[in-house]
């Protein structure tokens, strides 16, 4: 049980280091359109409280919490 803790941890630690890639906006059009759409998928991505880094944060938290083994 607790190397497939460890495992999990360790997988959702390498998927933290390399989230911040996700908040490149995407390059779909210099219109008004496509920056606003841009900005909403760097947002989702890396930025705000509901982001998919903010989720990783989330659940790394609660593997840091999990008891210790003796």
């Amino acid at each position: 049980m607790l190397n497939k803790i460890r495992t999990g941890k360790d997988a959702v630690e390498g998927l933290l280091r390399h989230s911040g890639a996700l908040a490149a906006a995407p390059k779909i059009g210099a219109n008004p359109v496509g920056t606003a759409i841009a900005a909403k998928y760097s947002g989702r991505a890396d930025g705000d409280d509901d982001s998919y880094s903010a989720a990783l944060r989330n659940l790394y938290g609660q593997y840091e919490q999990r008891p210790r083994a003796r």
